[in-house]
């Protein structure tokens, strides 16, 4: 397969693909501009002969937030209409459908953490790591989170696992008493309450 045409193009020229369905949250524009501070602009875009982007709006968000002029891109020549269509929905689904090995994700999260690395450039928040590691959080993590950080992260914790117990009480409610849901349960408002942070 011969190679594509790569060039450096301004920012101004780059057209967003009107019929894009794929959409970028602030946050994950962040988490780009991020990447792209740590890693550099590792990934071009991919435009047609007109600067009209077919993948990469986000990148092109983050490069915009980052005051960039110009931004790499791999021209696509000689795609047909249904051909671009086509690929600015592949180009972003067939990423999703691929999975985890969360043994080793969970090795390489550690590993990571014990050298110090901001996990936040890998696009995982505190609450997906706690998913990972769902028996026990690994000691390198609970050591240095700021006092913010980790009375956050703990009182989310602690709210979550409280939640989980009381829906589990609701459903076997439900299934072993005849009178209504809430006749039984109470408002837990309160009991939330204190597990949230700045409560406690």
């Amino acid at each position: 397969m011969a190679l594509r045409n790569y060039k450096e193009v301004k920012v101004c020229e780059l057209v967003n693909f009107s019929a894009n369905s794929r959409t970028h949250s602030e946050e994950q524009v962040n988490q780009i501009v991020q990447s792209i501070k740590e890693f550099g602009f590792t990934s071009p875009l991919l435009i047609d002969e007109k600067n009209i982007i077919i993948a990469g709006h986000g990148r092109l968000q983050a490069a915009i937030f980052l005051k960039m002029e110009t931004v790499p891109c791999i021209i696509l020549e000689g795609l047909s209409d249904a051909k671009k269509r086509a690929l600015v929905i592949a180009d972003n689904k067939i990423a999703l459908n691929s999975s985890w090995n969360i043994d080793i994700l969970r090795k390489e999260i550690s590993d990571l953490k014990t050298f110090n690395y901001d996990l936040s450039t890998t696009g995982f928040d505190i609450a997906e790591i706690e998913d990972i590691f769902t028996d026990v959080m690994p000691e390198v993590f609970l050591k240095d989170y700021d006092d913010k950080f980790q009375k956050t992260s703990q009182n989310d914790s602690a709210f979550l696992r409280k939640k989980k117990e009381l829906t589990k009480e609701e459903d076997k409610a439900s299934q072993n008493f005849k009178y209504p849901y809430k006749d039984y349960f109470i408002d837990f408002g309160d009991l939330f309450a204190e597990l949230l942070p700045g409560n406690a």
